[in-house]
């Protein structure tokens, strides 16, 4: 048989040509189409492996296209992930070169899914960052299976990188927190624990809720928003499938258009690599407006061990301009806080450098700002 990237060129002559994202699917969300270059959808590399051959093979059976439900009323069996074409797939029977190269092709599609959601996921972050503002303001994760563990994984990294406090951060995991390290499956279809999830978080106007599901139609995850929604949280959902109850249910619903998965209804897969990316990007988003970033540097991250703080000594001498022994001298008064041993290295003591951060809202540009004064 041809190599693979042979196959797919002969599939798809303009695979390097910009094209319109799905319109139907985004519009079932209220987006506005927009023009995006990406790899081609991983239907047409699986398409070329079954009907492309130097030698005609029985088993590759050219079919037409699958169609994709239209976005209302979706239900569990017409879900994009877990389409079904077994019959002409005949994945184990692959070489394996060809296996991997399909599955990588397919975590290039799902990266390039996020990218027409980039002003959902800016215009979230933004509203996020303002309710996250009121010091009562707490991030709140809700998501089952493969989904949940990874709202968990990015709550769990924004204490060390952005000194986000452990206190502002509630993890719903359907199942509770055992079901990070094995499946408890049926979990997800308990909405009654996802309702109880906010109740008991007593989550309020102030916080974010931001609810994971590939199918867009888990009970536990959709509960869970439609609590939160109905107490004042602002909320965000993210869903691989377009007009499910999950994105018609949050205030913010982002669209990742990854389609059929190679190993059908394995989200780990494309639908997993694209909630992390979009996790990524809104989280991060989120601290930046916060302040928590400076000149592209990690001014809150949490010292804890010996490489964070040959970091923090490295930080605090490139924005305040001395020599590392003299940064490392002002960590030390600081007590490793990196924005107040900044402004000590600037050249005043540590509790009047900790009143103009406290003056500032914590923001370091901001008190940068104010030191220099009119």
């Amino acid at each position: 048989m041809l190599d693979l990237a042979q196959r797919i060129l002969h599939a798809d002559a303009g695979i390097r040509r910009p094209a319109f994202a799905d319109t139907e699917h985004l519009a079932a969300v209220g987006d506005e189409p927009r023009r995006c270059v990406g790899a081609p959808s991983i239907d047409s590399k699986i398409e070329a492996h079954l009907t492309l051959s130097l030698s005609p093979d029985p088993r590759s059976i050219n079919r037409p296209a699958r169609q994709r439900p239209s976005g209302k009323d979706v239900g569990r069996e017409r879900l994009p992930s877990e389409s079904t074409r077994r019959e002409d797939l005949q994945l184990d029977l692959w070489p394996t070169t060809d296996l991997v190269a399909a599955m990588f092709e397919g975590q290039l599609a799902a990266a390039a899914a996020v990218e027409s959601q980039v002003e959902p996921i800016a215009r979230a972050a933004e509203e996020a960052a303002e309710r996250l503002e009121h010091p009562a303001g707490r991030l709140v994760y809700a998501g089952a299976g493969t989904s949940g563990r990874l709202a968990v994984l990015d709550g769990a990294e924004l204490a060390p990188t952005f000194g986000w406090s452990p206190d502002r951060i509630v993890y719903g995991i359907a199942g509770g927190m055992d079901a990070l390290s094995r499946s408890i499956e049926n979990a997800e279809d308990d909405e009654d624990s996802g309702r109880e999830l906010i109740r008991s978080a007593k989550v309020t106007e102030h916080d974010v809720v931001i609810g994971v599901a590939a199918s867009g139609t888990t009970p536990f995850t959709v509960a869970a928003v439609r609590e939160a929604a109905a107490a004042g949280a602002l909320t965000i959902g993210l869903s691989s499938s377009a007009a499910t109850p999950l994105l018609l249910a949050a205030s913010h619903p982002i669209f990742l258009d990854t389609g059929a998965e190679l190993v059908s209804g394995s989200t780990r897969m494309k639908a997993g690599t694209a909630q992390k990316i979009a996790l990524n990007l809104l989280s991060t988003a989120i601290m930046v407006r916060l302040g928590r970033i400076y000149d592209g540097l990690m001014v809150d991250m949490r010292v804890s061990n010996r490489k964070l703080r040959t970091r923090a000594i490295a930080i605090v001498a490139e924005i305040s301009g001395v020599d590392r022994n003299d940064a490392e001298a002002a960590l030390d008064l600081a007590q490793n806080n990196i924005k107040v041993a900044t402004l000590v290295a600037m050249g005043m003591n540590a509790e009047e450098a900790a009143k103009l951060l406290a003056a500032s809202g914590n923001n370091l540009r901001a008190a940068l700002t104010g030191r220099s004064g009119p």
